[in-house]
Order: structure tokens, then C-alpha cells, then sequence
């Protein structure tokens, strides 16, 4: 019996239905150069060039909107820029969120979840107070779906288990849903071959290395200027990844000591994946004092960071305590003296 309708595969164009259905086309990049597919190619370029995840572009016909997906995971394989591979991964799979999130036929949704994250997904109902659940997985496949998310909220302790399954909220599910989502499209275009596009198409190509890349804190840093624990994470951001929650803190707690501002910081993180603008701002002015309790946390010193991991000390370190230390040290050229 057929599940998922046209509708549902503009949606949702990363399934491997929709793989199915456009190798039974079969096209290659040479027919896209045809007058024939002008609208499948302007759907590409918006596609490309778009750095939100409007919900109307699926507004189109099938055959358009699919082809279009594709053609855009080719070129941007292509142009070989890892930043917009990330940001249209991370697009994408807020815009299959959105749809998910506004699903109203409960077979469908849980169907579209099972496939998405390949897992055993079960429809309960299950209340405890005011506080109503509609799915439930394996405690094993919970720990893995949420091991990339540091909220305290995706704790294994902070949920409900029964008889060996965690019990969700539908949003729940579904948030989970969209890391893997974004892991699938991410994954898909790293692991593709580079393909070699059609003279008429380079354009394409083009738009995608043209795009300015993000505006970078540390744009033009030496590796002088900041301690390899810093710049470890700075370099982690630069390249699209996503840090854990107390990356974020060091960093931020370093910047704002460094006398960076609020803005500036925010605008850093938001080239990571999970980028929330809301979210960050509050995150960044909590830790400088203007929120919550009004408590301006220092910087971690040295032993701190070496307990979390974070600890990336060289030779240029010396013998500091603290990584605010360090700039110190390399411009009174202490560590280059004879001992």
C-alpha cells in the first residue's frame, strides 16, 4: 500500500522514495542544460542561494521541486564549499521540521519518523499530570538520537522510562528527527562523487563559491594570538561544526573578556548548524551578567579546561595557569628564552 502522496515526497525530498522516483526518470546533468527545465534551474538557484528555510517552496510541481533538490546536492558537491554544504543540510532539514511539526495526518508522520531515523517508533498515550506523550523508543536508540544534544532538557535522567522505552512528546520525536535529517543530507553530499557539470551550468557552480563565506571573528588570527585551547574551538566553529555546552561557555566567558561585544559573539555562532539566534543572545548575555541572576562568570583557567578535555597545550603555552595568560607570554618573548 502506498503511504506518502506527491505532497508528501516535496516535502520530505531526502527520502529514498524520491531517490526512486527520479532514477526511473532517467536523467543526466546534460538534459538540465535543455530550455525544458527553466523552472527546475530557477528553483535550484533559489534553492542555493537561500539562507532561511521558507516553507512555501514546495509550492511547486513534483517533477520541479525533487529535481531541483538534487540539482542543488550535485552543484554545491561541485563548488566543494564544506560551510554551504553544512547550511544547506541545516535549511533543509528545518524546513522537513516545519512540515513535520504541521503534519496533521498521524500515519503519515509516524511513518515519515520510522523512516527518518530507522528506528522502532510507537504511538502510545501516555499522561502523567498535565504532561501528554504520543511516542516511545528504545532507551538504546534514545542515547544515540540525543547524544549530540547538550541541553539538560535530552538527559536520559530527565526522561520518562518505562518497561525499556522513553516516552516523547511529539516535538520531541520530531527535533530528534531533524538532527538526523541534517546528519543524512550532510552526509549525502561529503560521501558523493564530484561530478563534472555542463559548461551551461558552471553558473551554478559559481553562485555557490561566489557566496561570501561567513563573517569569522578571527578572520585574520595568527596563530599567535590566541591559546590553542581557544583557537581549537574558533577553528571548530570556522568549520561548520556544532560545540558542546561548555565549549560554548569557555569561549564566550574568553571573548567577552578579550572585550568582544554581545553582537559580535552571537554573530560567531551563527554559522554553527543548531544556530538559534534567540537562544544564543540569551545564552551569551547570561554569561556576561545581563541576565538571570546577574552573575559574570570568569574564564576557566587552565586545570578547568584540561578536566573538560579542552586542554590542547603546546609548546608556545610555556608554564601558564590561564588561558588569558597566554598572549602575555608570547609578546614578552619569555618562552623563546634560553633556560
Amino acid at each position: 500500500m502506498q503511504i506518502l502522496g506527491e505532497e508528501d515526497l516535496i516535502k520530505y525530498p531526502f527520502l529514498e522514495e524520491t531517490k526512486q522516483y527520479i532514477a526511473k526518470l532517467g536523467l543526466t546533468l546534460d538534459d538540465f542544460t535543455s530550455n525544458e527545465f527553466e523552472k527546475v534551474i530557477r528553483r535550484c538557484e533559489l534553492r542555493l542561494m537561500s539562507s532561511r528555510y521558507p516553507p512555501e517552496l514546495y509550492n511547486l510541481d513534483k517533477d520541479t521541486d525533487l529535481l531541483s533538490f538534487m540539482l542543488a546536492v550535485i552543484i554545491i558537491k561541485a563548488s566543494q564549499r564544506e560551510d554551504v554544504i553544512t547550511k544547506f543540510a541545516f535549511n533543509e532539514a528545518r524546513r522537513a521540521e516545519f512540515f513535520l511539526k504541521t503534519e496533521r495526518n498521524k500515519n503519515i508522520l509516524t511513518y515519515i519518523l520510522k523512516r527518518l531515523l530507522n528506528i522502532n517508533v510507537y504511538e502510545v498515550d501516555y499522561a502523567i499530570g498535565n504532561e501528554y506523550y504520543e511516542y516511545a523508543i528504545h532507551v538504546k536508540d534514545y542515547v544515540k538520537l540525543s547524544s549530540s544534544l547538550k541541553s539538560v532538557h535530552w538527559k536520559i535522567v530527565n526522561k520518562i522510562i518505562s518497561n525499556g522505552l522513553v516516552y516523547l512528546k511529539r516535538q520531541e520525536l520530531i527535533r530528534l528527527a531533524r538532527d538526523k535529517i541534517f546528519q543524512e543530507i550532510f552526509k549525502r553530499i561529503k560521501d558523493a562523487p564530484t561530478p563534472i557539470v555542463p559548461q551551461k551550468l558552471q553558473y551554478l557552480v559559481d553562485i555557490v563559491r561566489n557566496r561570501p563565506i561567513p563573517k569569522k571573528l578571527y578572520e585574520g588570527s595568527t596563530l599567535t594570538e590566541d591559546p590553542p585551547c581557544a583557537k581549537q574551538i574558533l577553528d571548530k566553529i570556522k568549520s561548520g561544526k556544532n560545540l558542546s555546552h561548555y565549549e560554548r561557555f569557555f569561549i564566550t566567558t574568553f571573548l567577552l573578556k578579550k572585550g568582544k561585544s554581545i553582537e559580535e559573539i552571537v554573530n560567531l555562532f551563527s554559522s554553527s548548524p543548531d544556530f538559534n539566534e534567540k537562544i544564543a543572545k540569551y545564552q551569551v548575555e547570561h554569561i556576561a551578567g545581563l541576565r538571570g541572576g546577574r552573575k559574570k562568570y570568569n574564564v576557566p583557567d587552565c586545570k578547568t579546561l584540561f578536566s573538560q578535555g579542552l586542554c590542547y597545550k603546546d609548546d608556545s603555552c610555556d608554564n601558564i595557569s590561564h588561558p588569558l595568560n597566554y598572549k602575555l607570554k608570547k609578546s614578552d618573548g619569555s618562552h623563546d628564552r634560553k633556560k
